[in-house]
C-alpha cells in the first residue's frame, strides 16, 4: 500500500464585528512516520480533538500489526495518539505521538479552557481482542503548555496505567452498553463528559448519552433521546459550541525581552491587554455583565500582584556561569513591576543585572492580566502560563567610553585631570592622553552602556614608540614594557579571579616609559554577546623643558631623561656630556666669551650660565666692568657723639651700559675715602614711671622714643594727662603729669639739666628717690642750685625745681683696676653714681636768659654749686652723706606746667597737652593773663620843701610775669571766668626747638679726666679730694 499523507483543513471564522463576518481557510500537511502500519490504514475512523487554546489537534489512528508478505488485517490492534501542534512558524509539529497499550480507545476531549489544558479519553480495557465483558474506563493523558516565547508548545504525557490514569474512578462501569466511537463531547466549565450510547447495538435500541462528571461520581443514563430517534439511525454526534461571545480568548504574550542596559525586562501583550480588572456576573449566566475597574493596576507595584510567586519556578535560565540563586530568597527578590496600559507592557525592574537572567520562566497568575475592548463590550480570559526572558531586540553593540586620567603620584590630594579617550564628546583620533613624569595613570570604562550589565573586557597594549624631545627614537625597556602589559591582563577576562576581566586599569608611576607613546585597545563583549572594540593613545611625556624644574619623584633614566651625548649612569643617574647642563642634561651652555669667562656651569646639577671672570659681566662674559665714586656713607659712630665717620661709597657699573651690578664682577676693591661728620642723637628708652599714669601702658606703647619724637601719657581713669614725654638726645627733657580733672595748673617755660651725684651709698640703688628724700640730700640740692640761681638776681623758691632718678650706675671702687680687680689691701664701701634730671620752672620770662647763663656756667664749672651743697648738707643735715662728686649738663629749653598747691614736688614739664584736643584747623589759645604783680619794700626817707621822701631802704622785688593759667576740665566743658579756657595747643616758646636742637646736650656721665665715654658732650664734674667723679661701668 502507499502510505497516506493527511492534509488538515482549518477554517477559521473571525465573528468579531457582525457587520463584517470572515472567513479564511489554510491546510496543514504532515507526515506519520512511528514505525507501524499506521500510516497505510484508512483514517475514516480517526478519534479526534481541539484543544482551541493552545491551538493543538489532536487525532487517534489504529496501530494494527500486519505481515508483509501476507497482508492482511488483523483484528488485534492497540491506539495511537498524535498532537498536531497548529501554530505558525512551528518547524516541529508533532508535539504528541504515544501508544496506548491493548487498549482501543472510543473517545478524545480536550478541555482548552482550563489551566491544564488537558487531554482526556474513553478507552476499552484489554481490547486487543475483542469481548463482550470487557469494561470501559475514563482516563487522563496528559496536558500540553504554551510558553508564549514565540508561541512554543509542548505536550507532558503524563499516561503510565488505566489505574493511576483514570479521572474520578470512572472505571470498569456499564460494560453492558456500547458506544458510539468519537461521539463524545466535554463542557468545558463543568468539566462534564458525554457520551452517546445503546443498550445494545441495534439499529432499533434506543440513543441514550453517559455524564461523566470530573468531580461527582458518574451518573446514569440521565438524557432519553428516543422521540429524536428515526427509523434506521445507527449513531448521533453531539456538539458543544465554546460560548466565545462575550469571551475573548487570553491575550497573547509576543515576547518577553531585557532591556540593553540588564537592569529591566518588559513583556509585550496583545492590544488592549489590562492588569487587575474583573468581569463581573450578576445573572448566573457565568457571562460577564460588566468590568470592575476597581482593582486596576498601575504604577509601580509589587510583581506577585501580576505574576506566580512560586520560586521553583525561577529555573536557571542559560546563564549557568552566573552565581546560584537560593530558593529562599523568594521570587524576583527586591523587584519592581510597572504596567503601562497604553502599550500593553509589564517592565519588570531589577535590583541588580543578575536578579533576572537570560531563560528564565516568568510564570503568570491565572486571574490578573486579560483582555477587554470597550468599543464591542468583549471580556476575555486572563493569561496563564509562562514565558521565557529573551535578549534584547535589536541587539546594538556596545557603547565604550574610556575615560583617561592622571594625578601626581605623591599626593592624593593633587588635581585629578581627566579626558574621555573614546565614546561620546571624546578627544579627536588622534589625541593622546598625557601622563606627567610624577603622576599615575588609570583608565576606567565604567561609562561604557549598551553591554548588559554582565560585559566581558579584554586590555590589549597594540604597539608601543618611544623618542625624546630631541628627536631620538630608542626602543622601550622590555622589563617596563611587560609590566604594562601585565596591568592590562590583570583587567582581562578569564582569570580565575575576574572571570569578566574589569572596567578599570591602573598604571603606577614607575611603569609606564618617558618619552614612550602606547597604542591601546579594548573590546568588550556584551551580555547580549555582540562585540565592539576602540583604541586610543597613552603618552609618558618627555620632561618638557626642564632645565630648572626639580620634579618631586623618582624617573626612569632613559634616552628621553637623558639625552644622547649624555648617558645614563650605573646608579640611573644622568651624566651629562660636557657643555650640556640641567638634571635630564637637556641644556645647551651658550657661547660664552673666551676672554672674560672663566666656564660654564654646566652638568646635572649646573645651571648653564656662563662664569665670569673679575672685570666682565653679561650673559656671555663680554662686557666690563669698572669701580664708580657714589654718594657718601651714613655717619657712623656713637649716637650723641661730637664726631663720626662716612665713607665713599662705590658701585661696580657695566661700562657699555653703566648698569649697577654685583660687587664680585668688579676687580678688586675700589680706594677707601672718608671725612668726619656729626653721629645722630641717641634714641630714648622706657619712659619714667608718673603717679597717675598707667605705666605699664605707657611701656608697651612706647618701648622706645627716638630723639627729636614724643610719646602720649596714659592716665588712670579720673586723670587727665597734661603734657607728653619728648625726647631729646637720649634723655626726656619733658615728663608729663596725670592730674585729677578740675585742678588748676601753671604753664610756663623751664629747663632741664642732668646732674650726676657720685659716691652714694650702693643701698639708696634700692629705692634712690626715697634716699633723697629721707636723707635730705634731694631738698639741699634743690636749695644749693636756687641758691646758686638767686644769686645770679632772680627770684626763685625750692619749688620751681624737681629732681627725677633716671638711673642708678655702679661704680668700681678706688684700689682696682679697669676690670675690677683689687689693688690694695683697703677696705672699700661700695658705692653708686646718682643720674637725676633736674626741671626748673621759670615763673618770670624775663629771667630765663639769665638763668640759663648761670646754669651753663655751673655745667662748665660745677664747683660752685658742689660747695654749696655740701655746705647745705652739713648745716641742715649733718647725718647725710656727702656726695663724693657732682657733675653737671648743659640747660635745655622746655615748657612745664605748675601746680600751686603749696608743695615743692607737684608739678611737671610738657610740650602739648595730651587730652584730646580741638580740630587742627580751630585750635583754641592758651589764655594768658597778664598780670604783673609786683612788691615793693617800705623805706626810710624824708623829703624836704614839699620834696618827694625819699629813704634809703632795702626794696624786695618779686616780679612775677607773664603767668599763665590753664583750668583742667575732665568733661571739655567752659569754666569758670573768662580768663580760664580750655588748652588744646601747648603755646610754643620763642627759640625753644632751636635752642635745645643747636646746644645738642646730653646726659651721658664722663670719667674723672672728663672723656666721653659714649661720645656726649662732657658733663663736667667735682668732688672731693677723697672721691672724684666716679666712671661708669
Amino acid at each position: 500500500f502507499d502510505s497516506w499523507v493527511p492534509e488538515l483543513v482549518i477554517v477559521a471564522m473571525n465573528s468579531s464585528n457582525v457587520s463584517n463576518i470572515s472567513v479564511t481557510r489554510s491546510s496543514l500537511s504532515f507526515e506519520l512516520t512511528n514505525g507501524t502500519t499506521a500510516e497505510t490504514f484508512l483514517m475514516g475512523s480517526t478519534v479526534t480533538a481541539l484543544d482551541s487554546v493552545n491551538n493543538v489537534y489532536y487525532l487517534s489512528v489504529p496501530d494494527v500489526p500486519s505481515d508483509l508478505d501476507n497482508p492482511r488485517v488483523s483484528a488485534n490492534y492497540t491506539s495511537r495518539i498524535y498532537g498536531i501542534n497548529l501554530n505558525d512558524d512551528q518547524s516541529d509539529r508533532i508535539i504528541l505521538n504515544e501508544t496506548i497499550s491493548e487498549h482501543r480507545l472510543l473517545s478524545l476531549q480536550a478541555n482548552s479552557r482550563w489551566d491544564d489544558s488537558g487531554v482526556y479519553a474513553m478507552v476499552l480495557e484489554d481490547g486487543m481482542v475483542p469481548d463482550p465483558d470487557d469494561n470501559f474506563s475514563y482516563i487522563a493523558l496528559g496536558a500540553s503548555a504554551k510558553n508564549w516565547s514565540a508561541s512554543n508548545v509542548t505536550f507532558n504525557w503524563t499516561y503510565d496505567s488505566v489505574e493511576n490514569a483514570s479521572v474520578n474512578s470512572v472505571r470498569g462501569l456499564m460494560a453492558e452498553y456500547a458506544y458510539q466511537l468519537g461521539s463524545g463531547i466535554i463542557d468545558y466549565h463543568s468539566e462534564s463528559v458525554y457520551i452517546v450510547g445503546k443498550e445494545r447495538p441495534d439499529v432499533d435500541a434506543d440513543l441514550k448519552i453517559a455524564d461523566f462528571r470530573h468531580n461527582t461520581t458518574m451518573t446514569d443514563f440521565a438524557f432519553d433521546f428516543s422521540m429524536m430517534a428515526m427509523p434506521g439511525m445507527q449513531s448521533m454526534h453531539l456538539l458543544n459550541f465554546d460560548p466565545v461571545v462575550p469571551w475573548l480568548l487570553p491575550p497573547t504574550v509576543y515576547w518577553a525581552r531585557f532591556a540593553m542596559d540588564g537592569f529591566s525586562v518588559t513583556l509585550k501583550f496583545e492590544e488592549w491587554s489590562w492588569a487587575g480588572i474583573r468581569g463581573v456576573d450578576t445573572d448566573g449566566d457565568t457571562l460577564p455583565d460588566y468590568v470592575d475597574w476597581s482593582g486596576l493596576q498601575l504604577g509601580d507595584r509589587s510583581c506577585l500582584d501580576m505574576l506566580d510567586g512560586d520560586p521553583r519556578i525561577d529555573y536557571l535560565g542559560w546563564e549557568p556561569w552566573l552565581p546560584n540563586r537560593s530558593v529562599d530568597d523568594g521570587f524576583l527578590p527586591n523587584t519592581t513591576c510597572r504596567w503601562n496600559f497604553t502599550e500593553s507592557t509589564l517592565t519588570i525592574f531589577a535590583p541588580t543585572v543578575i536578579t533576572l537572567r537570560l531563560g528564565d520562566v516568568i510564570p503568570f497568575r491565572n486571574d490578573t492580566i486579560s483582555r477587554y475592548i470597550p468599543h464591542t463590550d468583549q471580556y476575555g480570559y486572563p493569561v496563564y502560563g509562562s514565558i521565557d526572558v529573551d535578549y534584547p531586540d535589536p541587539i546594538t553593540p556596545p557603547i565604550i567610553a574610556v575615560r583617561h586620567h592622571a594625578q601626581n603620584a605623591n599626593s592624593r590630594l593633587a588635581p585629578v585631570i581627566h579626558m574621555r579617550m573614546t565614546g561620546p564628546d571624546a578627544l579627536p583620533a588622534r589625541a593622546k592622553g598625557p601622563v606627567k613624569l610624577c603622576e599615575r595613570a588609570w583608565f576606567d570604562a565604567s561609562e561604557s552602556w549598551d553591554h548588559g550589565g554582565l560585559p566581558r573586557w579584554q586590555w590589549t597594549l597594540k604597539d608601543m614608540y618611544c623618542e625624546s624631545i630631541g628627536g631620538y627614537v630608542f626602543e622601550p625597556d622590555i622589563t617596563l614594557r611587560a609590566s604594562v602589559i601585565a596591568k592590562l591582563e590583570n583587567s582581562t577576562r578569564g582569570l580565575e579571579w575576574l572571570q569578566r576581566g574589569s572596567h578599570l586599569v591602573e598604571f603606577p608611576l614607575e611603569i609606564l616609559e618617558p618619552g614612550c607613546t602606547y597604542f591601546m585597545e579594548l573590546n568588550v563583549t556584551s551580555r547580549w554577546e555582540a562585540n565592539t572594540s576602540v583604541t586610543w593613545m597613552l603618552e609618558k611625556l618627555n620632561p618638557t623643558g626642564a632645565l630648572s624644574w626639580v620634579p618631586d619623584c623618582d624617573w626612569f633614566c632613559n634616552v628621553a631623561t637623558c639625552e644622547p651625548p649624555s648617558k645614563c649612569g650605573a646608579d640611573g643617574l644622568c651624566v651629562c656630556a660636557p657643555g650640556i647642563f640641567g638634571l635630564f642634561c637637556s641644556g645647551l651652555c651658550p657661547p660664552c666669551h673666551p676672554l672674560g669667562t672663566d666656564r660654564c656651569d654646566d652638568g646635572r646639577l649646573g645651571t648653564g650660565s656662563c662664569i665670569c671672570r673679575a672685570g666682565f659681566y653679561g650673559q656671555l662674559c663680554k662686557e666690563r666692568t669698572e669701580w664708580r665714586a657714589s654718594a657718601w656713607s651714613e655717619c657712623k659712630g656713637i649716637c650723641n657723639s661730637a664726631v663720626g665717620i662716612q665713607e665713599r661709597l662705590y658701585t661696580c657699573n657695566n661700562v657699555e651700559t653703566g648698569e649697577e651690578v654685583d660687587p664680585s664682577f668688579c676687580y678688586g676693591q675700589p680706594e677707601v675715602e672718608t671725612k668726619e661728620c656729626v653721629p645722630a642723637e641717641c634714641p630714648c628708652g622706657v619712659p619714667p614711671a608718673i603717679a597717675g599714669a598707667n605705666n605699664f601702658a605707657i611701656a608697651e606703647n612706647c618701648p622706645e622714643t627716638l630723639s627729636g619724637d614724643n610719646c602720649e601719657a596714659v592716665c588712670l581713669e579720673g586723670y587727665i594727662a597734661m603734657g607728653r614725654f619728648r625726647c631729646v638726645a637720649g634723655s626726656f627733657v619733658e615728663i608729663p603729669m596725670c592730674e585729677k580733672a578740675g585742678k588748676e595748673i601753671n604753664a610756663v617755660v623751664g629747663l632741664t639739666m642732668s646732674m650726676r651725684l657720685g659716691g652714694i651709698p650702693a643701698s639708696a640703688a634700692a629705692d634712690p628717690m626715697n634716699f633723697l628724700d629721707t636723707t635730705g640730700i634731694g631738698l639741699a640740692l634743690r636749695r644749693s642750685v636756687v641758691a646758686q640761681l638767686m644769686a645770679a638776681g632772680p627770684m626763685m623758691i625750692p619749688g620751681d625745681l624737681s629732681i627725677s632718678v633716671r638711673s642708678v650706675i655702679s661704680e668700681v671702687p678706688a684700689g682696682t683696676d679697669d676690670q675690677g680687680r683689687r689693688l690694695q689691701a683697703v677696705v672699700m664701701i661700695p658705692t653708686v653714681t646718682l643720674d637725676l634730671l633736674v626741671e626748673i620752672a621759670i615763673r618770670n620770662g624775663g629771667d630765663l636768659e639769665t638763668i640759663e647763663q648761670v646754669l651753663l656756667a655751673s655745667s662748665l664749672s660745677p664747683g660752685g654749686l658742689y660747695e654749696r651743697l655740701k655746705y647745705e648738707l652739713r648745716q641742715n643735715f649733718p647725718d647725710a652723706p656727702i656726695p663724693a662728686s657732682l657733675g653737671l649738663s648743659e640747660p635745655l629749653r622746655t615748657q612745664t606746667y605748675i601746680d600751686d598747691g603749696g608743695t615743692d614736688d607737684n608739678r611737671t614739664t610738657t610740650a602739648a597737652p595730651t587730652f584730646k584736643p580741638l580740630p587742627e584747623e580751630t585750635p583754641a589759645p592758651v589764655v594768658v593773663e597778664d598780670n604783673s604783680p609786683f612788691m615793693v619794700g617800705l623805706g626810710l626817707g624824708f623829703g624836704i620843701s614839699g620834696a618827694v621822701l625819699c629813704g634809703l631802704g632795702v626794696a624786695s622785688v618779686w616780679y612775677y610775669r607773664r603767668h599763665r593759667k590753664v583750668h583742667i576740665d575732665p568733661k571739655g566743658a567752659k569754666l569758670g571766668p573768662e580768663s580760664k579756657k580750655r588748652l588744646s595747643r601747648a603755646p610754643t616758646i620763642q627759640g625753644l626747638e632751636g635752642r635745645n636742637r643747636a646746644s645738642r646736650e646730653a646726659w651721658s656721665p664722663v670719667s674723672q679726666t672728663g672723656k666721653r665715654l659714649d661720645g656726649t658732650p662732657a658733663l663736667t664734674a667735682v668732688g672731693d679730694a677723697a672721691g672724684a667723679a666716679p666712671p661708669v661701668t
